[in-house]
């Protein structure tokens, strides 16, 4: 069974950081990237994703903003920030 993730960062360093890891785990695929927060609130309207690597400073929406955004809609899922 695989775990659907998504990236969200700003940096595209990060991204290819973050990618290299999914590659290297065969449970984690990696759906999507984004490098900005309010274009990954419309993708998880739409679609279930089970794990988010998020940055907390970007332009337009903090990740702290995007987690608030997501509120009672995710509310069951589990949250960890990284910085």
């Amino acid at each position: 069974m695989s775990i659907s993730c998504i990236a969200i960062d700003d940096e595209p360093l990060a991204i290819e950081k973050i990618k290299s890891f999914a590659e290297k785990l065969p449970q984690l695929q990696l759906v999507a990237t984004f490098t900005n927060s309010l274009t990954a609130l419309e993708f998880l309207k739409t679609n279930a994703i089970q794990l988010i690597f998020l940055d907390i400073q970007m332009d337009k929406m903090t990740g702290i903003e995007l987690l608030e955004k997501m509120g009672s809609r995710h509310q069951e899922k589990k949250k960890y920030t990284i910085s």
